[in-house]
């Protein structure tokens, strides 16, 4: 079975406090930064492409989050995962954790792709559709799901 996607940053001195605790606000830049990662690997398409030579907007409808931790210099690892593959709309699940595996917080994102001509809905693409749904087959066998 494939791997679940884990996305590796580096924390950088201005991403925290005196003395050195993540800022609060940086854990949902990480989590963008891991599903633009995410897109550019699975899909072969970062956000700016998909907007600008294929029109396809993807503005987040829901976001919620739970800070389970704190996250200090070092690396967060950042697991991704697809809970829900709608008709326009999909569910990426962000496990944070720092490098020794403790969890620091848990992120849902949804985002809805729409026409960026019209800023209407519209399906996701057929060229995406399978792998996504694919992963997100991969999430579930994971038990990783909360």
């Amino acid at each position: 079975m494939q791997d679940l996607f884990i996305y590796k940053r580096q924390i950088q001195f201005g991403d925290t406090d005196a003395v050195g605790i993540v800022y609060t606000v940086r854990f949902f830049d990480y989590c963008m930064e891991a599903i633009d990662a995410w897109q550019r690997e699975y899909l072969d398409i970062d956000w700016f492409d998909m907007v600008d030579k294929r029109r396809i907007g993807t503005p987040m409808v829901k976001i919620d989050m739970s800070m389970t931790g704190p996250l200090a210099r070092g690396k967060a690892h950042i697991t991704l995962l697809i809970t829900r593959v709608g008709k326009s709309s999909v569910i990426y699940q962000l496990h944070g954790r720092d490098e020794d595996g403790n969890d620091c917080f848990l992120a849902n994102f949804t985002y809805c792709l729409t026409d960026c001509t019209y800023f209407k809905p519209i399906p996701i693409p057929a060229y995406f559709r399978p792998i996504m749904e694919d992963y997100h087959q991969l999430s579930l066998a994971s038990n990783e799901i909360i």
